[in-house]
C-alpha cells in the first residue's frame, strides 16, 4: 500500500496475476477520510486513531467472529481508542477502559484508553 493510502477491501480478478477463486490477488486502496473503515492489515495514516474494530468479509482474514476491519477517525481533543491505536503526536493517555468493540476485549481486561491533548 502506499504511503498516505490505506486498504478498504482485498479481492480476487481473474484478469490479474495469481488468480484462483479462492485466492484474493486484488487490493481496493483510497486516500483516508475521517471517519472511515479500514482492513485490519492496513496501515494506520498518522494522526489518526482506531476506535472501534468489526469484520468485513471482503477484508483479508475474514470469518463470523474474527475482527479484520478497524474503524479510524482523526481524534477530537478528547476521545476513547482501541488499545492497539497509534496515540497522535500531542496527545496523553489519561485514563484506560474495556470496549467490547476492540480488539482483545475480554470481561477483566482493559483495552481502550482514553487520549487528551
Amino acid at each position: 500500500v502506499p504511503s498516505n493510502y490505506v486498504l478498504v477491501a482485498v479481492g480476487n480478478y481473474s484478469n490479474c496475476p495469481n488468480w484462483s477463486a479462492t485466492a484474493q490477488n486484488t487490493k481496493t486502496i483510497r486516500t483516508p477520510v475521517s471517519p472511515m473503515s479500514v482492513c485490519s492489515n492496513s496501515p494506520i495514516p498518522s494522526g489518526y486513531v482506531i476506535y472501534s474494530a468489526g469484520n468485513y468479509s471482503n477484508c483479508a482474514n475474514w470469518s463470523a467472529t474474527a475482527q479484520n476491519l478497524y474503524n479510524i477517525k482523526i481524534p477530537g481533543s478528547s476521545e476513547v481508542v482501541c488499545s492497539i491505536s497509534p496515540i497522535p503526536a500531542g496527545y496523553v493517555v489519561v485514563a484506560y477502559g474495556n470496549y467490547t468493540n476492540c480488539p482483545n476485549w475480554t470481561a477483566t481486561s482493559q483495552n481502550t484508553r482514553t487520549i487528551q491533548r
